[in-house]
């Protein structure tokens, strides 16, 4: 048959991509190839047979066409299988390199699982709080609303409790409206030991707002809203868990909350907690205080009405405040009706897409420093990379294999990194002052981040590879070749060295911003808050109410205390105020001059004991403190802040002055102290007035109780002692951490103490990110030019001298990397600008401290392959 090599084709040896075009050439020439030997047989010349068998056989591409459609899927399946093969071979390859150079590999990984932990923990807080929706049934109806004086239009949202049955009444905008408060913990007794509940007292309408009901059980009825009505409670169930072991039947049993029996009507569904971390709910009208006449204001949860918009409840909710009794100190309010998840939110934006953007830097140091690690392992794979080519790989082909290298290895780092989220956010947490992070109880590891940290993997995995697979195939097989001669190789030392001033610019800016958060703080610390907190701690309690129904008895028992704490060893004097400083709770009034102007000037108002002031180191500015006669049977005497007593008598000594109290009683001014901050570090110190408590014929006002002690004993020394002298006292009363003043100012600046210590933690990792990838370059380059530093030491170079020239390169990329990251930190800085007192954004001392930290840092990592560089033996180098 060698006459019919005409009709023979040749099958390609390997699958390609045309491998099903080929299949079918094979086909149609096999049977050309026995239609022409019958003719042959048949007395046919050999070339008039092939002609006549393509006659007969007929149009070829017609039926190559045919034949693909019906064999396409036959040909994707031969393609996909193709390039699961390819991946294959791949991966087999990546895992050998890794075996070659496992110490790389690590580094490599943990590097990227640091980076993508961090960044995976931040999107989980993130994602948790602000994207994803409430918990609730059709949560994109649920608002927030109220009214507000104009000068206080970005307040809180709440309306009076006076105007709330109205607003319920007559507003349409809202299928359903709900108010609630909430006030100092409740203490839980006869289910375990005695412990402190978060209780929120809420309106009739509040559940049916948020759309949620019992699990178990019912909701309030409305008459349990009503003054004198039997006392009922709803649990959480994480309270039913823990505390009344998950039992069904604790509907219809009774929990005692502040000494009052409370019957369990109904237990909440898992998840729902709503205000905050609410353990349990109570019916708003039921509070003792209300029934004082006292007013408050009710924060606020709507339902929006089907086809009602924000806009349109808010237009309603200001006809509504537009009559005179909505009015607020004479002026028409304003009205706002917002989301319900913004109000939730609140402040918590700002500082979360702070810290987002710190993480998002220490990602993009993570990756360069990964770059720059597969730069160097890149030029050492040159001349494998090039005889690969020669073998016939297209670099097509070898990008694809590096590129899968690159994304395994940050794949590899990725789910590494989801066991550092899960860290982080533990960690992140711990370190938030109570508040900081809203719904973080709903916060976890859920598909939704599993799936950014996968996206996140694979997208860092190709751009950091990307530059180091491009610089691998782009040179020929003769110039690698003839690397392998040469001395000293620049090769990617230009890519290397940006790599690294982007590290160092980078982490400049993100120590920058710590820096300046510190220095902020160390300003805010500063501050006279008009009290000295170093030697005084605090605790309280909070007493039920039914048990200390009297004034006479809560007096009795808080002089027992105070007598008791007295008396402990170490102790100078203890006193106690019911609206204590950074407290949770504080209290105005309104009061005018005997003898002056008929107008009241409204001001703060606490009482407290005898030591206080001395216990607190308020100082006496004129006339004197409380004394121990100063009883319910004395002429009643007040004591003014400095403000409030220039505010009503500026040109006169108050002392010795009267004034009248909002019930039109008489009080004499018998001192004058220093002002003292009460919630606000940065806040004005607002006028206040003193009054003994043993004046004081109100007992819901004496039950909450801040005893202070001035002493030189530490909090752990002394806690035992001040708990003991408690439990003398009234052995049912819980007693809260005893804590240093200190701690409770340090606590009420929070929110900075966070962001600082997160930018803080953030900053040093970038600043042992920059070191490392500052050592590795230079190492790489010592590494590189040992034949040369061997040939200069052989020549007489002095160790010195290598060394300050291996360290040149370094300083320089140092240098730069500061200069360039000062800009930028200058730029960045602006954005915290809202968080900073007294100190600029451009705060030259800041900037120079951070340049002299981490050049200091950078010139350490580069001095400890220089100093190897120094040492090198020309004998072992020259003759290798």
């Amino acid at each position: 048959m060698s006459d019919l090599r005409g009709v023979r084709r040749t099958v390609p040896p390997r699958l390609t991509r045309g491998s099903a075009d080929a299949d079918v050439d094979a086909e149609m020439t096999a049977h050309l190839e026995q239609l022409a030997e019958e003719l042959v047989e048949q007395g046919w010349d050999p070339d008039d047979a092939v002609a006549e068998a393509a006659r007969r056989f007929g149009d070829a591409d017609r039926l190559r066409a045919e034949v693909r459609d019906i064999d396409a899927p036959r040909e994707r399946s031969l393609r996909r299988s193709a390039w699961l093969g390819s991946v294959g071979q791949d991966l087999r390859y990546w895992a050998r390199q890794l075996g070659r150079s496992p110490g790389h590999a690590a580094v490599t990984i943990l590097t990227l699982a640091l980076g993508i932990g961090l960044t995976t923990s931040m999107f989980t807080v993130v994602n948790g709080v602000l994207l994803r929706p409430l918990p609730f049934p059709e949560p994109e109806e649920l608002v927030s609303f109220g009214v507000a004086s104009p000068d206080d239009v970005g307040g809180q949202l709440n309306v009076r409790d006076e105007h709330f049955a109205e607003l319920e009444r007559e507003m349409a905008s809202f299928a359903a409206v709900g108010g609630y408060m909430v006030y100092p913990p409740t203490t839980l007794t006869g289910a375990g030991d005695p412990a402190r509940m978060t209780a929120a007292w809420v309106t009739a309408g509040f559940f049916r707002a948020l759309g949620v009901g019992p699990a178990l059980g019912r909701d309030f009825d409305p008459s349990e809203h009503e003054q004198g009505v039997h006392s009922v409670v709803i649990l959480g169930h994480d309270l039913w868990v823990g505390r009344f072991g998950a039992d069904e039947g604790v509907i219809g049993r009774t929990a005692t909350l502040d000494g009052v029996p409370r019957t369990v009507v109904g237990v909440m569904p898992p998840g729902v907690s709503f205000p905050g971390r609410t353990d349990l709910w109570l019916p708003l009208q039921a509070h003792p205080m209300l029934a004082q006449g006292l007013t408050f204001g009710y924060a606020t949860v709507g339902r929006l009405a089907d086809g009602v918009s924000p806009a349109a409840a808010r237009s309603e909710l200001a006809a509504l405040g537009r009559s005179a009794q909505w009015r607020i100190n004479g002026e028409e309010p304003v009205s706002r009706v917002v989301d319900l998840q913004e109000t939730i939110v609140g402040d918590s934006r700002y500082r979360l897409m702070l810290f987002s953007g710190a993480v998002a830097l220490l990602l993009l140091i993570a990756c360069t420093n990964v770059a720059n690690l597969l730069l160097m392992r890149a030029t050492a794979r040159e001349q494998e990379i090039g005889l690969r080519m020669a073998l016939g790989a297209g670099r097509r082909r070898l990008l694809r294999q590096l590129l899968t290298e690159s994304v395994v290895v940050a794949c590899v780092g990725g789910a590494l990194g989801v066991g550092v989220a899960a860290v982080g956010v533990r960690g992140l947490l711990a370190l938030a002052p109570a508040g900081a992070i809203p719904r973080d109880q709903e916060l976890g590891l859920d598909p939704v981040v599993l799936g950014f940290a996968l996206a996140v993997s694979v997208a860092t995995g190709i751009a950091f590879g990307l530059v180091p697979a491009l610089k691998s195939t782009r040179r020929g097989l003769r110039d690698t070749l003839s690397q392998g001669s040469r001395t000293h190789s620049g090769g990617g030392g230009l890519a290397r060295g940006a790599l690294v001033v982007t590290e160092l610019a980078l982490a400049v800016v993100l120590l920058t911003g710590a820096g300046l958060l510190l220095r902020s703080f160390q300003e805010v610390r500063s501050i006279d808050l008009g009290f000295d907190p170093e030697g005084a701690l605090t605790f309280y309690v909070d007493l039920p109410a039914d048990a200390y129904a009297t004034a006479e008895t809560t007096i009795a028992l808080h002089e027992r205390v105070l007598e008791g704490l007295g008396g402990i060893s170490g102790v100078e004097v203890a006193g106690g105020a019911n609206f204590e400083p950074f407290g949770p709770l504080s209290l105005s009034t309104r009061i005018r001059t005997e003898d002056g102007a008929p107008g009241r000037t409204a001001t703060g108002w606490t009482t407290v004991s005898p030591g206080y002031f001395r216990a607190m180191d308020i100082s006496v500015l004129s006339g004197r403190g409380f004394q121990p006669t100063d009883d319910a049977v004395a002429p009643p005497v007040a004591v003014l802040s400095r403000t409030l007593a220039r505010q009503l008598w500026p040109d006169r000594e108050a002392v010795g002055k009267r004034l009248l109290e909002g019930d039109g009683a008489s009080v004499t001014v018998v001192g004058v102290v220093g002002d003292v901050v009460e919630s606000d570090v940065l806040g004005d110190q607002r006028p206040l007035m003193y009054r003994p408590f043993t004046q004081n014929d109100y007992a819901p006002q004496l039950h909450h109780m801040s005893y202070v002690v001035r002493t030189d004993v530490s909090a752990a020394g002394m806690a035992a002692a001040m708990r003991e002298v408690v439990r003398e006292a009234d052995p049912d009363i819980p007693v809260g951490s005893v804590v240093s003043m200190d701690d409770v100012v340090l606590d009420s600046l929070g929110d900075r103490v966070f962001q600082m210590r997160v930018l803080g933690a953030f900053a040093i990792l970038a600043m042992l990110l920059a070191a490392v990838g500052v050592y590795g370059v230079t190492a790489y380059s010592v590494s590189q030019r040992m034949r040369e530093l061997g040939i200069r030491v052989a020549m007489g170079a002095r160790g010195t001298q290598v060394a300050a020239l291996t360290l040149r390169k370094a300083l320089g990329l140092t240098v730069v990397g500061l200069l360039i990251g000062g800009g930028a930190a200058v730029v960045a800085a602006r954005l915290i600008a809202a968080s900073l007192y007294q100190v600029t954004p451009s705060d030259p001392v800041t900037l120079v401290v951070v340049a002299l930290v981490l050049g200091g840092v950078a010139v350490g990592a580069a001095l400890i392959p220089a100093r190897r560089a120094s040492r090198v033996d020309p004998v072992e180098v020259l003759g290798a």
